[in-house]
């Protein structure tokens, strides 16, 4: 199930996205791998930024999560994670699908790494 996270979900999506970027590791450029990959204080910047979040929910576990941001007259998906131990199940792909449907903008970018598969 897809659903808008709750205060209370914020270190659940933190560990999402640092759980699954070291399924990235090596793809990620050195110069912008850290540990952990994205702390709590980025996080809170891009919501305050304006990046609004969905979350893949299973029973009351997050297995994934993705976010969604309008910039002027574009519209970037962004943060697409799913716990490497539920990869390769069609989340994101859902996840993805869901956040498109929410497009108002004329153009829609994905940022990923070019080697991200």
């Amino acid at each position: 199930m897809i659903r808008t996270p709750v205060a209370s979900d914020f270190e659940a999506i933190l560990q999402i996205i640092n759980n699954a970027a070291h399924a990235y590791r090596g793809v990620i450029p050195d110069n912008r791998w850290k540990e952990p990959y994205m702390c709590a204080e980025e996080l809170e910047k891009e919501i305050e930024a304006g990046a609004r979040f969905f979350c893949w929910v299973e029973g009351e576990h997050l297995l994934g999560e993705t976010g969604i941001q309008a910039i002027k007259d574009v519209t970037l998906i962004r943060y697409a994670y799913v716990l490497i131990r539920c990869q390769r199940r069609g989340i994101a792909v859902r996840l993805l699908e869901h956040l498109l449907g929410l497009v108002e903008t004329s153009e829609c970018l994905v940022g990923t790494y070019a080697g991200a598969t």
